[in-house]
């Protein structure tokens, strides 16, 4: 939906939602290649369809794992 056909309070909810955005959330992006890749792939996708986790959440909770070993 574009700008210009929002009312005011769904495009007020957008731009606050922006504004938390823009100050609590940093984006990262993760290129896997299909073929060299695969395997992650492969895990993240059995991950993510066997319990019901996304795979951002697979990806932080193995960060985290990580994180604790080092402590």
């Amino acid at each position: 939906m574009t700008r210009k056909n929002r009312t005011w309070e769904q495009q007020r909810r957008v731009d606050q939602q922006q504004w938390y955005d823009d100050m609590h959330t940093t984006q990262v992006k993760l290129k896997l290649n299909r073929k060299t890749d695969a395997d992650i792939l492969d895990w993240l996708r059995k991950k993510q369809y066997g319990k019901g986790t996304s795979m951002q959440g697979e990806i932080k909770r193995l960060i985290r794992a990580e994180i604790d070993k080092e402590v």
